[in-house]
């Protein structure tokens, strides 16, 4: 692993061969922190596929939830529609 030190030397050494454009390309080329510090496709594969997994665990109580308010709502109101119109039918059978 390369540290700040090592950095600096190859960087001085770069310039003082190819020139101080050819250095700065070939450093801006480098990692700031080293190679192990990058994320490889699989990474980014695993990370996108937790976050995935999260995202539908997440949709999928917030459609339980809704499902169940809409279930308490509409039996609430068939009870009382039911009860509505078992009165206005006593009513209009009296």
């Amino acid at each position: 692993m390369l540290d700040e030190r090592a950095r600096n030397r190859m960087h001085n050494r770069l310039r003082e061969v190819m020139g101080d454009d050819v250095a700065e390309t070939m450093m801006a080329s480098l990692p700031p922190n080293g190679w192990r510090e990058l994320a490889t496709k699989q990474d980014l594969d695993t990370r996108l596929e937790l976050l995935e997994q999260r995202l539908t665990a997440t949709f999928e109580r917030a459609l339980r939830a809704q499902t169940r308010v809409y279930i308490a709502w509409t039996s609430g109101l068939t009870a009382m529609l039911v009860a509505v119109f078992g009165a206005v039918t006593a009513i209009a059978v009296r």
